[in-house]
């Protein structure tokens, strides 16, 4: 039984029009426990939005999303805070998804306070950084005093605090400077080996894709056009949209 799956799932946002039209349509797909999974499409093809209702962040209106065998609606009106914590996830922007009011100190806590309903010890939360290849030196500083690859890996260290099964990760190194995108691309895989993590990435990218995850699912206007292992996906794909990734994704390559 696969972890996370979906069945003809429709979502759309509201809106004035009486027929908006559907933001995601008649998705299926099937997530295996500790996989790791690349969600890839341009920009307004639905990755962002699949993820947020994978992860219990949305609710669907048509067809069925289940975790680990559940139904994800069940989950949300039964145990909100369980769902949640077993599904983390990691912002494209470290600066927008931080307080910046708050301490690192006190960002890093935010999910066991909420979650666990507890105060993490500063032993906790140290360790959480030294995961990341942080110091506790950073905690009594604001988001401003960091730099981007430091708080990119600060929000990789709170969203595994609470211990999760599935990590998302959207976007995570396109508000990066070059130089620390691979950084931050080999902390999540290092992770994911480590504690067996699910992880799926979702990116427009299709080289961060291909470098970081085994299965691949390619959207297009809200819908699914391939799914199915990376090499498989790459090598043999007959769809124009998914071959055009290819030859894009090679000519980034060769300029590199």
């Amino acid at each position: 039984m696969s972890l996370v799956e979906a069945r003809g799932l429709h979502f759309r946002y509201p809106g004035r029009r009486r027929k908006q039209p559907w933001t995601l349509q008649d998705l299926n797909l099937d997530i295996e426990r500790g996989s790791s999974v690349g969600v890839v499409g341009e920009s307004g093809s639905g990755k962002s939005t699949l993820v947020r209702i994978l992860c219990g962040l949305m609710v669907h209106q048509r067809g069925e999303v289940r975790f680990d065998g559940r139904y994800m609606k069940d989950w949300l009106h039964s145990d909100p805070r369980q769902i949640r914590r077993q599904n983390q996830i990691v912002f494209q922007s470290p600066r927008r998804s931080l307080d910046p009011r708050m301490t690192i100190r006190r960002s890093l806590g935010e999910p066991v306070r909420a979650i666990e309903r507890r105060i993490p010890s500063d032993e906790e939360i140290a360790g959480w950084l030294e995961r990341v290849g942080l110091k506790d030196e950073i905690l009594p500083r604001y988001p401003h005093q960091l730099s981007g690859g430091q708080l990119q890996r600060v929000g990789v260290a709170r969203a595994l605090s609470v211990n999760p099964d599935v990590l998302y990760a959207d976007e995570p190194t396109s508000a990066l400077d070059v130089s620390v995108q691979a950084q931050v691309l080999n902390l999540l895989m290092d992770i994911r080996a480590q504690l067996g993590l699910t992880l799926v990435m979702i990116s427009h990218d299709l080289a961060v894709i291909s470098r970081t995850c085994e299965q691949i699912i390619v959207m297009k206007d809200g819908r699914i056009i391939e799914a199915g292992p990376m090499t498989e996906i790459l090598s043999c794909s007959s769809d124009p949209y998914t071959t055009s990734l290819v030859q894009s994704a090679r000519m980034v390559s060769l300029k590199a």
